[in-house]
């Protein structure tokens, strides 16, 4: 029986496992190793924000894979030798496999502040991001349970202009409206800032996109502070003493980087941004230059046009299991080819902007089409019936969160 094993359980590796499970290859064994119990829909984690059910955004790899046959284990893949076709775990070094695909995705970069990151909030996986809505909560409502504490005069600084930190400033500032609304705080107690490390948001976009941006970004009352970067000396002793002293909070939200794995892949070619170099055919190149048959790159990881986007993972899942499937029949194999089908940045629940290039669409109807996205994005990964269910689960109502938020914070304050 050929053993065919995963690593990664983000777009590009659910992707091929469940593409490769619907071609019903006659003996065949599909596992996917992940650390994790489930799948973190990154694209709309900033949305959970502002009461987007977990249940779109956190989705148990038992119900991705019900009825397919695929063996989801959970564990965290250490090292792998190509060579000898074994994935090392944290438990053992015996999953052997015929075919592997990498695809490990990425983790929040720091840069060179690491050393702080346990008083820093980001938006990069659902608990993350759950977290620091119940931070804010918090923050903004202790003055109300704690009657020793100060008039509040709060700030909440997201840190990083790209599309992330813009949706996540847009959120955080909409979420912050909400809790003033419901305790009746003033608007001027609760500062929202992005820094922005250089001139404009969102610099990889079109000139005119930025302006949008910045402008619903202002709308929602973000202060946006351009060409600041962070300095190490500032954020040990202002930021940091800040956090301490719940005066505040800090969402990073920089970028990312490849997956550690990454790092421990010494066998395999990549270029200088440690991504593995790929084939026509998405299979590695190994050190000396030869390509491996076996072994298949996906997703952050692999050294191709569109890296890093949520969509490009699928593409990649879609072209991984064709020819893995193509090789294990026989068949030809089929050439990867990279798509950009454009980039939406969505702010709040009624605005959005798509941008392809030089061209750039806004409005309500953007936004509505990103969340048909999801749903597209959905159906590639799970049936009709479980994609709509998915789709339309009910939002948590504001009412539902803060009755909950205030049980926590009052068993905090009065015991």
């Amino acid at each position: 029986m050929k053993h065919i094993v995963i690593v990664g359980g983000g777009f590009a590796g659910v992707t091929t496992a469940v593409d490769l499970a619907k071609r019903n290859l006659h003996d065949v064994r599909i596992t996917v190793v992940t650390p994790r119990s489930y799948f973190d829909y990154y694209p709309g984690l900033f949305h959970l924000l502002t009461g987007f059910s977990v249940k779109q955004l956190a989705i148990p790899y038992d119900y991705i894979f019900e009825g397919t046959g695929i063996i989801h284990e959970k564990a965290e893949v250490t090292s792998i030798d190509v060579e000898k076709r074994i994935v090392c775990t944290g438990v053992d070094c015996m999953l052997q496999y015929d075919y592997l695909v990498i695809a490990p995705g990425s983790v929040t970069n720091y840069f060179e502040m690491e050393e702080f990151k346990e008083y820093l909030h980001t938006v990069s996986t659902v608990d993350d991001t759950l977290e620091l809505r119940r931070s804010i909560h918090e923050m903004l409502t202790r003055c109300h349970f704690d009657p020793s504490h100060p008039k509040c005069t709060s700030e909440i600084i997201i840190i990083g202009g790209g599309p992330n930190g813009t949706e996540s400033a847009a959120e955080v500032a909409a979420f912050v409206r909400q809790v003033a609304t419901a305790y009746q705080l003033e608007p001027n107690q609760i500062k929202v800032t992005l820094y922005v490390s250089g001139d404009r948001v969102t610099p990889n976009f079109d000139a005119k996109v930025s302006q949008y941006l910045s402008k619903k970004l202002t709308d929602f009352g973000v202060n946006i502070v351009y060409n600041k970067r962070v300095s190490k000396d500032e954020m040990a002793t202002v930021l940091v003493p800040a956090i301490k002293a719940n005066q505040k909070l800090v969402v990073w939200s920089t970028g990312m980087k490849l997956a550690p794995l990454a790092g421990t892949l010494t066998q395999l070619k990549k270029d200088t941004k440690g991504k593995v170099i790929v084939d026509p055919y998405m299979r590695a190149t190994k050190i000396d230059g030869t390509v491996s048959p076996s072994v298949f790159v996906g997703g952050d990881l692999a050294c191709t046009q569109y890296s890093g986007l949520a969509q490009t993972a699928h593409y990649d899942g879609h072209d991984i299991a064709a020819n893995i499937a193509a090789s294990v029949t026989g068949a030809p194999l089929q050439k990867h080819t990279p798509k950009n089908k454009g980039y939406v940045v969505a702010m709040g629940r009624e605005w959005a902007i798509f941008v392809k290039g030089s061209l750039h669409l806004t409005g309500r109807v953007i936004w509505y089409l990103r969340r048909l996205i999801d749903l597209k994005s959905y159906l590639q990964i799970v049936s009709i019936r479980k994609s709509l269910e998915l789709w339309m689960s009910e939002h948590e109502t504001w009412e539902e969160f803060d009755a909950s938020a205030r049980r926590h914070i009052e068993e905090k304050y009065t015991s």
